[in-house]
This record gives C-alpha cells, structure tokens and sequence, in this order.
C-alpha cells in the first residue's frame, strides 16, 4: 500500500513538474518577440536623487570646459535642487515648479552647456558673436537665468512652509485658547 502512495506521490510531482513546463512553454511562445527590460536603475533610486545623479554626471562632463564662474553657478543650481530633495521626493511641489525643475537638469541646463561648447570649440566664433558678445557671457546669463528659475522654486516651497506653519500656528491658538477657561 505504501509503494502505491508513493508511485501516485511520484505520478502526481510527475505531472505537476509538465504542468509548469507547458505553462513556461506558452509564456515563452506567447512573449517570444518580446524583450522584457529589467526596470531601469533610476525607477528605483528616488527622485531627487536621480536628478542629482544626471546634474552630477553634467558637471563631470563639462567641468574642464566651462569658464569658473560658469561652474559656481552650476553649483549653485545644484545646491538648490539639494535644497529641494523632500519636496521632489514626496512630490511635494506645483506641476509647475515640478517642471522648471525636471527640465532645467534633463533639458535646459545640458542643452545650454554643449551649446556653449560648440560655439566654444568653433575658433571662428571664439571672439564675439552676433549680438556682440562672447561665448562665456552669453552662457553666464543662460545659467544666471536658469540659476534664478531654481530660487524661485526653492522661494516658493519655503513660502508654502511658512504659510503651513502660520496656519497651523493659528489653528493652534484658536484651538487651545478658549481651553484655559477650563483650567
């Protein structure tokens, strides 16, 4: 009687081990053409972070080509979305200010950096240009513009905060300000 239960345990891992095969077989068929990606690292690294991880990588790429000051504001722009870090990763801020943020690291400050270095590298275009100024003024007033954009942003959470902590100051005071009868 034992050696029947076991043949049947056998027969039964048998058929549950094909069972699984088929099933692998079908989603391997049915999912053949498809490539399926492993989540990029960035989806697990929170956001504030990532845009600090591609503006780092940014200032690596074209440190030794932007003029000094260039770089400090640079800095500054990054000290700012540092600043800034809860706010991005709890989505804290206006779609708005989400956006001048976002563009300013994937978009506006890349395209303002290998733009200068083109007109940079170009010896025709070193002296001035067209508006007659030169290459490193025309980028000290790009970053100065984009370097504003990101203070406005961090002025505005800070105000949103205070506005919070006034209200709940006031809360509290209406609250708890006809309790001291009681006491």
């Amino acid at each position: 009687m034992v050696q029947g239960q076991a043949i049947v345990g056998v027969f039964l891992g048998i058929i549950l081990v094909m069972s699984e095969l088929m099933i692998y077989q079908r989603y391997k068929d049915a999912y053949k053409n498809e490539v399926i990606e492993e989540p990029p690292i960035s989806s697990l690294v929170p956001f504030s972070q990532d845009l600090q991880i591609k503006l780092e990588l940014l200032v690596r790429e074209f440190k030794k080509e932007i003029p000094a000051a260039a770089f400090k504001k640079i800095i500054n722009i990054k000290e700012n979305l540092r600043l800034l870090s809860a706010q991005l990763d709890n989505r804290e801020l206006s779609d708005y200010d989400l956006h001048i943020v976002k563009q300013t690291i994937i978009d506006y400050l890349p395209t303002t950096l290998e733009s200068y270095q083109e007109v940079a590298s170009d010896s025709v275009k070193k002296g001035k240009l067209e508006n007659g100024k030169s290459s490193q003024e025309v980028l000290m007033e790009q970053l100065e513009i984009l370097d504003e954009q990101i203070k406005k942003v961090v002025m505005n959470v800070n105000s949103s905060n205070a506005d919070s902590l006034i209200v709940q100051g006031n809360f509290l005071k209406s609250k708890f300000s006809n309790d001291n009868d009681l006491l």
